[in-house]
């Protein structure tokens, strides 16, 4: 781990060390980084970036999307040096800037409303990238990011999932950095192992609940459900979040109603005429208040949470 700190530290050209910070981000590591990727940031948004402009298309998208993808300031004016006069369209000769153009068009998608350069950037980009001889000329690793973004865009993906199957993409690149993947295989195994244990913990609460055979046309989705919620919060401090999440979203719960079974339709239903049918339970939660009766106590406060030790994590006998 600090071999990866001392790299993004260690004065290394810019373009390199946003691509590690972008690395680090997509590879699910930048709660670890969090102080030193901020730092950067901080830095290139007080001086709007000048400096990354220099290093050509691909180092100024990334910039762009690492700043509006942790809260920084940054307008779109910044692509202006890469556009016609006008600022309407994108110099043509960017075209074979493949790399380039993959960054360019993960960044589109950290547009705001009605901010038209990152329209046209996206079309730019999916112009270029879809070439019928783009495949002739692009190294395999290449031509499977590209297939991978253009299929779902990474603004879309599933932040933990990404990050599974980042750190096989991240394997071929050139430049890989051998510490940060090492890094990341490590830590994805120890998450996931989290994430494990707490379903094992929600099948012993589902299974002491009972629901799925005394009303026997629930479906048991409790897998489904806890899916859903580690895409919404991964990061191993938050069980608690997730218990709870999984709990509320398997009983089909609605935020100020009673909890409720998920409805069915008839055609699931065989006997059953009537066109919904909601067994509402006795039981009334509210996400917010178990939330909140949580978290008063101030050593369960997020902020304070004791995680997990990296000593434990990282030992240097696991391969």
């Amino acid at each position: 781990m600090q071999e990866v700190r001392d790299q993004i530290n260690d004065g290394i050209k810019l373009q390199r060390q946003l691509e590690l910070i972008e690395a680090i981000d997509r590879l699910g590591l930048s709660s670890l980084f969090h102080e030193e990727i901020y730092r950067v940031l901080s830095v290139l948004s007080l001086n709007n970036c000048k400096e990354v402009i220099l290093c050509g298309l691909r180092s100024t998208a990334i910039c762009f999307q690492l700043l509006r993808r942790f809260g920084f300031q940054i307008s779109e004016g910044i692509f202006d040096d890469f556009m016609d006069g006008d600022h309407n369209a994108f110099l043509p000769t960017l075209s074979d800037d493949v790399i380039g153009l993959l960054s360019l068009y993960n960044a589109s998608y950290m547009a705001f409303p009605g901010e038209n350069k990152m329209e046209s950037a996206r079309s730019f980009a999916v112009k270029h990238m879809n070439r019928e001889n783009m495949q002739e000329i692009l190294p395999g690793s290449i031509e499977s990011a590209i297939g991978h973004a253009l299929d779902l865009p990474l603004h879309r993906r599933m932040p933990w999932m990404e990050a599974r199957m980042y750190i096989d993409m991240y394997e071929l690149e050139d430049d890989m950095s051998p510490p940060l993947l090492h890094l990341a295989k490590i830590h994805f195994n120890k998450v996931q192992s989290i994430h494990q244990k707490e379903l094992k913990h929600a099948g012993s609460w589902w299974r002491r609940l009972d629901l799925g055979k005394t009303i026997n046309f629930s479906r048991d989705r409790l897998m489904e459900c806890f899916f859903y919620v580690v895409g919404i919060v991964h990061h191993p401090d938050y069980g608690f979040c997730r218990e709870k999440l999984t709990q509320v979203g398997r009983s089909g719960h609605r935020p100020g109603r009673s909890v409720q079974i998920k409805e069915d339709r008839p055609e699931h239903r065989p006997g059953c005429k009537t066109g919904r049918l909601k067994i509402g339970l006795i039981v009334q939660a509210d996400l917010t208040i178990i939330l909140a009766d949580h978290f008063k106590s101030e050593k369960n406060h997020p902020d304070n949470s004791p995680g997990y030790e990296l000593a434990e994590i990282y030992r240097p006998e696991v391969t």
